[in-house]
Order: structure tokens, then C-alpha cells, then sequence
């Protein structure tokens, strides 16, 4: 990414801000980065409805969060508040980033926020960041259209995976 495409993201999504970006550093170096973005101006999941198996669960969780910080509270009907890890990069250190998820997991448990979701490609090996992290994997398949056959080939010239995370989408 260079700086005007992060400055374009400052500046036109709504969310994506200093006030979200988290910084990892050694000796002054940094060694990771991520912005804690909250995307439900831009897409909801709504709860329709939640199984008996899972309700029960939810009472399990509920009563443990008279002890513990947990993630909100699951409601049907109500839309999960959400917050998404993006413009993740690390300076040759998975550790650095590993530590980045975890605190923005734990400054968010016992918050308004349910679900915290992260976007990797799966031969990513930006992946192990969330290694055990409690979680679910879903795969998405993702296709991009453009108009302009300058960034399709500049996207096709990236070697290995290419990450697109949902401010891309926007």
C-alpha cells in the first residue's frame, strides 16, 4: 500500500482513522500495524433467529460475564456489532502482530462489540497473528471487476496471494 492509498482510506471510509490504528514497536522500530475497524455503517449480519443448542450457550457465556469480560451479548433480531482487523502489515515479525490482535481482543471483550473478524488469505502466514485466539474459519471466494485495466495489472503483477480486505469493497 503507498501513502496515498492509505490517505485515501483516512480520508473517504468512514471508521478507518488514527484513532483505530494500534502500532507495535521495538527500540523505536515498528514492527506491526492494524486499524480496529467498525464497518456497520457499510454491512450489518443480522440475528434472525439462534438455535435452543446455542441459547443455552448464550446463558453459560451471560452468567460467566458477571466474572469475566466476554463479547456482547447475542440477541435475535439485532445486528452483531462488529469490529473487522484491516490494513494489517508486520516488519518480519508475527510476533509483533500476534500481539497487536490480542490486545485489540482484549481492549474489546466486555465492550459493545460481539464479533472480531480478521481477512487472510489462507496460505498467509499473517494467519498465525490469531493463532490461539478462540474462533471460527469461513471461506470466501472474492472476485474483482475494474474498469481500469492499469490496476488490474498492477493487482496481477503482485506475486504469492493477494489480501483484498473490505475497504477495497468500498
Amino acid at each position: 500500500m503507498d501513502e496515498d492509498l492509505f490517505r485515501y482510506y483516512l480520508n473517504e471510509i468512514e471508521g478507518i482513522d488514527f484513532e483505530n490504528m494500534w502500532v507495535a514497536r521495538e527500540n523505536g522500530k515498528i514492527k506491526a500495524v492494524l486499524c480496529s475497524w467498525d464497518e456497520n455503517v457499510y454491512k450489518r449480519y443480522r440475528i434472525f433467529t439462534i438455535p435452543l443448542g446455542i441459547k443455552m450457550l448464550l446463558l453459560v457465556l451471560r452468567f460467566l460475564s458477571v466474572f469475566m469480560k466476554m463479547p456482547a451479548y447475542i440477541r435475535e433480531g439485532e445486528s452483531l456489532q462488529q469490529k473487522t482487523l484491516v490494513l494489517m502489515a508486520h516488519d518480519q515479525s508475527i510476533e509483533a502482530l500476534s500481539s497487536l490482535v490480542r490486545h485489540v481482543n482484549n481492549i474489546h471483550l466486555g465492550s459493545a462489540y460481539t464479533v472480531l473478524q480478521t481477512h487472510f488469505h489462507k496460505d498467509d502466514d499473517m494467519i498465525m497473528a490469531q493463532k490461539g485466539l478462540f474462533g471460527f474459519k469461513v471461506e470466501i471466494e472474492a472476485y474483482m471487476m475494474t474498469s481500469d485495466p492499469e490496476l488490474a495489472k498492477k493487482i496481477a503483477k503482485i506475486p504469492g496471494p493477494v489480501l483484498f480486505e473490505w475497504p477495497n469493497f468500498i
